[in-house]
């Protein structure tokens, strides 16, 4: 066969096309078969044990296993990516760890959660790579770490190490170049719990937390012999602190429970830490006190957020506070829920119980001008003890806002306090009014009555009221030479603003009383209206009470303190807590002799109109015991000692009072 005949130029391009061919084949015949692109590892990893990876948290809690290989890769960035992440800091302490089969990694500051079964363990490493990691940038949300003795008011913090800021007005854990060792914060909380069959109130046992920094321990737990700590949780809640310069092995073990005794597994959260510890519960103090409640609400404060010092740093942390939102928060459960048992310590337990609606400000109400804040508590039961624990997680910028990667990102929560709304449903509390600025309790009401159905409508029908009194009392007080030299004055001690200021408190008390339940027997208690009704129109037996038929025909008993009370508001029966008789003394110590003020001279007389302050009480029962209604007063600094009134308590007028309102 005759081929054809090429041209000069398709004949170079053969003999080329053939070299190349040939010189391809010899390349690939002496090529090593291991050379791969950088593109390629991951086909390969399984051949590469120094190419590690970690599963996504969310495929393992669907999985319901963890099958680790080496790789570290950095998780805690703000938009959710994975990086491949290098550390090689605290080489020269030991190997970088590697996590073991069925062992998570845990990264500073990064919650973990999964289910556990029971008789389940659960293990987890805080490797060296992070126990030597950077600190982290704290998020402070307050003017202010107030430390009192052992109170810390936000989440607990490395106070010992210290902290400075990084140039762009952020926290960071001081660095050290000699550190020999470092602590580690462990924190767990339990989310949910198996739970008993219905009717049965038993409680499943608590988790417990296994630490080890033995490298020969990599996996404690109740059966590993090594060397390791215990820390069972209490209600929920354990927190570790551990002094570490390498590998720290951690695990969580459910107990064993018998078939059928409850139903379901635990949910836990786990965080380790170099800064703080993620969740944190303050055990020494509820920080909060009860103003007072009705049968359906509760006003509760906060202690004051600021000393009682007038210095210029005290004022501007004043202001500062004062143009905060409210920073702090509250879980109000009902006393008698079995729900809450064995999760009260555990912050993201109690966030999973029913929410009761909770309204929070921040006031400078009381002496001192103090900021703090307050909560008021609504959808309440009458007659019933709930629990109330004050909460603090301004970590979280809003709701979308996981708080992870940042210390102290789960929230802090403090010690439980317990209050008790009011049965009877005559009394409604009110606070923030705009003249009489320092009510804030009880105070008489009718629920009948549709003009009155909000506490806001029943705060300005009292506090309208006062403010009108009050208008009459400055054109006395206006024909008073106030604004005179020193020796024409009334008083070098003294002066008209101070007469104002007393009489509008002294005021403020007697036409706004402070109400509480009828069934009280407390002696310091006024009985009043005992001739009306209750809201579901039973009448009150007088016998009961210790009361009898003829006192139906006493004002005193059958009335209340202010006319306007039983023409407008129209209560049923209920009990006065008094005034101080500290405010009738003050205010006439303030006030002009012209003016014929005056204070009841007989005791009996006295104690009709007026109650004792009795620091006893208080400093037995706390501030739930006061024994007379002194406005705007913090009860909580009373009960540690401060004075009451700025007159002398023996401090007995001559003049009988010549004031209608006292009763």
């Amino acid at each position: 066969m005759q081929f054809p005949k090429l041209t000069l130029l398709q004949s170079r391009f053969s003999a080329c096309l053939g070299t190349s061919i040939l010189l391809f084949i010899i390349y690939y015949s002496i090529s090593p078969s291991h050379f791969a692109y950088a593109a390629e590892i991951d086909s390969i990893h399984n051949e590469d044990h120094n190419h590690h990876r970690i599963p996504v948290l969310s495929d393992l809690q669907v999985a319901g296993e963890i099958d680790w290989e080496d790789v570290e890769l950095d998780t805690s960035h703000s938009d959710g990516t994975a990086q491949y992440q290098a550390e090689f800091q605290g080489l020269s302490r030991g190997i970088i760890g590697r996590a073991l089969e069925n062992q998570f990694a845990l990264k500073n500051n990064v919650p973990s959660s999964l289910n556990i079964r029971s008789g389940e363990v659960q293990y987890y490493v805080f490797e060296n790579s992070s126990v030597w990691g950077n600190y982290s940038v704290w998020r402070t949300g307050l003017p202010e770490v107030i430390a009192r003795g052992n109170q810390e008011i936000m989440w607990k913090r490395d106070i010992e190490a210290g902290a400075e800021e990084d140039g762009k007005g952020r926290l960071v854990r001081k660095q050290s170049g000699n550190e020999e060792e470092r602590m580690v914060y462990i924190s767990v909380n339990t989310c949910m719990q198996p739970q008993p069959p219905e009717g049965m109130t038993d409680v499943a046992p608590q988790l417990t937390l296994y630490v080890s920094q033995d490298d020969n321990n990599a996996k404690p737990g109740p059966d590993m012999a090594g060397s390791q700590q215990l820390f069972p949780l209490n209600e929920g809640y354990v927190e570790a602190k551990v002094n570490v310069t390498k590998n720290v092995y951690m695990s969580i073990s459910a107990s064993n429970t018998t078939a059928g005794q409850f139903a379901g597994e635990w949910n836990y959260v786990i965080t380790a830490s170099i800064d703080a510890s993620y969740y944190y519960y303050n055990d020494t103090t509820p920080f909060l006190w009860t103003i007072d409640t009705d049968s359906t609400s509760a006003l509760i404060a906060t202690y004051n957020l600021t000393s009682e010092n007038a210095t210029n740093a005290t004022l501007i942390l004043r202001k500062e506070w004062m143009k905060m939102q409210v920073p702090f928060n509250m879980f109000v459960y009902n006393s008698s829920s079995p729900a809450v048992n064995g999760i009260r310590n555990s912050y993201c337990g109690l966030e999973k119980l029913e929410k009761f609606k909770v309204e929070g400000n921040m006031t400078e109400r009381g002496p001192g001008s103090n900021p703090k804040q307050q909560f008021y508590i609504q959808d309440l039961k009458p007659g019933q003890k709930y629990t109330g624990l004050m909460t603090y997680n301004g970590v979280k910028r809003d709701e979308t806002d996981s708080g992870s990667g940042i210390p102290g990102g789960g929230g802090q929560i403090w010690q439980a306090m317990e209050f008790t709304t009011k049965a009877d449903g005559n009394c409604r509390v009110i606070f923030d009014l705009p003249f009489c600025t320092d009510v804030a309790y009880a105070v008489p009401t009718n629920p009948r009555n549709p003009d009155l159905s909000s506490a806001k409508t029943l705060a300005l029908t009292y506090d309208n009221y006062s403010a009108s009194l009050f208008t009459n009392f400055t054109w006395s007080l206006d024909q008073i030479p106030c604004n005179t030299t020193n020796s024409a004055q009334y008083s070098l001690a003294r002066n008209c603003d101070d007469c104002a200021r007393d009489y509008k408190t002294w005021l403020c008390a007697v036409t706004i009383p402070r109400c509480t339940d009828f069934s009280l027997t407390n002696p310091f208690l006024a009985p009043r209206n005992i001739g009306q009704s209750f809201p579901n129109g039973t009448k009150p037996d007088l016998a009961q009470f210790a009361l009898n038929s003829t006192m139906l025909n006493h004002l005193h008993y059958n009335s209340s303190r202010n006319p306007m009370i039983d023409d407008v508001i129209k209560p049923g029966p209920y009990k006065e807590l008094l005034p101080c008789k500290e405010l009738c003394y003050d205010m006439v110590q303030s006030c002009p002799m012209a003016l014929g003020f005056g204070c009841p001279k007989q005791k009996d007389f006295l104690a009709m109109s007026y109650g004792d302050f009795d620091r006893g009480a208080i400093a037995v029962e706390g501030e739930n015991a006061v024994t007379c209604n002194y406005l705007g007063v913090d009860w909580p600094t009373l009960s540690a000692g401060t004075a009451i009134g700025s007159s002398t308590l023996s401090l007995m007028m001559a003049a009988v009072v010549s004031l209608s309102l006292v009763v």
